[in-house]
């Protein structure tokens, strides 16, 4: 999806659809591939395609549902789940109140709108597809803000202004 706008396409239904086909079927490749490997040596989708292969599509509902209790665990007892909704809330303060370089940053760097619903389908896909949950899309959060910010604070500076920090400046 990000590189489709990034070549300067629109993204519509039978974009997403014709994505999610062939994401799906590299899976599937994938997946049976993996499962040419010794069974000691297999990933997870091979062991994934492994348990189908012997249980049937029940065994799949065992895999998913196990990995939904997990991430669901994950969310009561993560720092994530509350850092998300606040960062959310700035980032929609900023783009209220102070509009100019956050409209600015998207204006003068477009890529950054089309890496950032790139980022969002990853976070989505990471969020479901893997068992430590809601971590994934917090930390690509945070880097995708801590861009943003960046970027805002560079355009504000005068044509010929460089920012630089020195050790001191950079907060960890």
């Amino acid at each position: 999806i990000m590189l489709w706008l990034l070549w300067g396409k629109r993204v519509r239904v039978r974009t997403v659809v014709l994505t999610a086909a062939i994401t799906i079927g590299v899976v599937i490749v994938a997946g049976f591939v993996d499962l040419l490997r010794p069974r000691d040596q297999r990933t997870h989708l091979g062991r994934l395609f492994e348990k189908v292969g012997h249980d049937g599509w029940s065994g799949l509902w065992v895999v998913v549902r196990r990995k939904a209790e997990a991430n669901l665990g994950i969310i009561a007892l993560s720092p994530w789940t509350l850092l998300i909704p606040v960062v959310f809330i700035l980032i929609g303060y900023f783009f209220v109140k102070r509009p100019g370089p956050m409209r600015g940053v998207l204006r003068n760097v477009p890529e950054l709108q089309a890496t950032y619903i790139g980022l969002a389908v990853l976070s989505v896909l990471g969020w479901f597809l893997n068992d430590s949950g809601i971590v994934i899309p917090g930390l690509m959060l945070t880097v995708a803000v801590a861009v943003l910010v960046y970027v805002a604070a560079r355009m504000e500076q005068p044509d010929d202004t460089v920012i630089e920090l020195t050790d001191t400046e950079v907060l960890v």
